[in-house]
């Protein structure tokens, strides 16, 4: 999906399920996700769209992708979040992920919709 909203979403995952659940929750929030599969399509993705929130999961291309994000100045108010699965874990972030969100699934698509629109109004505010 194109982003055609004035919050889109990259998404970096192979994940059908959170695929579905994030198309679910942006929608009522007249947000839109793009969806890559894999690290090289989304930092491709930056140099056609300013995303307003990015989603990963714990995988290393999600977690490379937030060291990328991180580490270059232009993506550094970009809130991240990464979606991990129900049960204790041990998220091993990279020392450089700076501040970063953590949402644990199962959730419900209207909180999890709310929450990426309050980072992505909150990322794209000028800042006093």
């Amino acid at each position: 999906m194109v982003p055609q909203s004035r919050y889109p979403v990259l998404l970096l995952t192979g994940n059908e399920e959170l695929v579905q659940l994030l198309e679910h929750a942006l929608q009522p929030e007249g947000m839109s996700v793009t969806v890559a599969a894999s690290l090289a399509v989304a930092k491709d993705a930056f140099a056609v769209t300013a995303y307003a929130v990015v989603v990963v999961e714990p995988s290393p291309g999600g977690l490379a992708l937030l060291t990328f994000l991180r580490g270059d100045a232009r993506y550094a108010r970009i809130p991240i979040v990464v979606v991990v699965p129900a049960g204790p874990a041990d998220l091993p972030l990279p020392p450089a992920s700076g501040d970063v969100s953590v949402v644990q699934t199962p959730i419900e698509a209207p909180v999890l919709g709310r929450l990426l629109r309050l980072l992505a109004i909150a990322s794209t505010e000028p800042r006093p």
